[in-house]
């Protein structure tokens, strides 16, 4: 896992030297770096109980909502008059805004290399020295180092894209649905594109040989909860593209199976997205290691430049 935290008092230049006087203790081998941070920025320390409560809740209660809207679409309640439809349309908007807030602090977590690092660029450089390929002043450089951090703001823009589109569900904007409708399609189609990223460079991550940046299936289940977290997101973007589409005038009729064809299909997809929820918490609370709980101390995985942080 890998994460960026404010550094107190110090410069980066100066952690790479040891301490002797005991304030600030540091101790550096191939596998982690433990630094001491300060407590100015809650969400900015290691996966703190705060963090993983902020991110975690977020999380699960989005696609709960997500759920819930899935539902007021099929026919018996959509049936029941304007009131669910709207009840559709604000749930979807809460819902994307949730997910938005998990998506922005993961990004946050992620931008090393990629956006708003300039504190941390020394030792960045220095840790993986052996990893880039190409001189950091150079274009090729600039896009190896600033990946995990695009990525990560990729899935941030899908969500962007789901909170336009949801607004536009509600009945006050009703004459702009086929512009959320094709929002939340292309919503979709970004977070799988995202996820499919990240099940990618997961395939390009060896534990046993950092250097080899080439895909191996096996490298897949280096990190089995992590898969499965991404499957299930990209799972529920893919079933969100098809029963969006089956929403638009040129597919869709007014009838039991023209509302719980899509219905059912984002229903499904939510279901994915709930899924990936459980997943993200499992990791949070049950596979959290007992110094990721110390607010104080951040480990530095030796993996970081590649491996993706969850």
């Amino acid at each position: 896992m890998t994460t960026y935290v404010e550094i107190s008092s110090k410069t980066i230049e100066n952690h790479l030297h040891d301490y002797t006087d005991g304030s600030m203790p540091i101790s550096m081998n191939k596998a982690t770096e433990s630094v001491s941070v300060t407590q100015e920025n809650l969400l900015d320390r290691p996966r703190s109980l705060l963090w993983r409560l902020f991110h975690g809740i977020n999380y699960f209660i989005a696609s709960l909502c997500f759920v819930g809207a899935s539902t007021m679409f099929l026919d018996r309640l959509r049936q029941a008059g304007p009131s669910t439809a709207a009840a559709a349309g604000w749930l979807y908007t809460i819902g994307s805004f949730l997910f938005l807030l998990s998506d922005l602090v993961d990004w946050w977590y992620s931008r090393l290399g990629c956006f708003c690092y300039k504190k941390y660029e020394e030792v960045y450089e220095k840790e993986n020295a052996d990893l880039f390929r190409y001189e950091q002043g150079t274009i090729l450089g600039q896009i190896t180092r600033a990946e995990i951090g695009f990525n990560f703001f990729l899935s941030a823009c899908g969500s962007v894209l789901y909170l336009a589109g949801s607004i536009l569900f509600i009945p006050c904007f009703e004459n702009y649905v086929v512009i959320g409708l094709c929002l939340v399609i292309s919503a979709s189609s970004v977070v799988v594109a995202a996820q499919s990223w990240k099940v990618y460079r997961a395939g390009c991550t060896s534990l046993t040989d950092r250097l080899d940046h080439r895909f191996h299936f096996v490298n897949l289940f280096n990190d089995i909860s992590c898969l499965l977290m991404d499957i299930f997101s990209g799972l529920g973007g893919a079933f969100f593209i098809v029963g969006t589409t089956f929403f638009l005038p040129q597919y869709y009729t007014n009838s039991p199976f023209g509302n719980n064809r899509p219905a059912g299909l984002c229903l499904c997809g939510s279901v994915f997205f709930t899924l990936s929820g459980v997943v993200v918490n499992y990791r949070h609370y049950y596979l959290v290691k007992p110094r990721d709980q110390d607010s104080h101390t951040v480990q530095h995985n030796y993996y970081q430049c590649n491996f993706r942080s969850y």
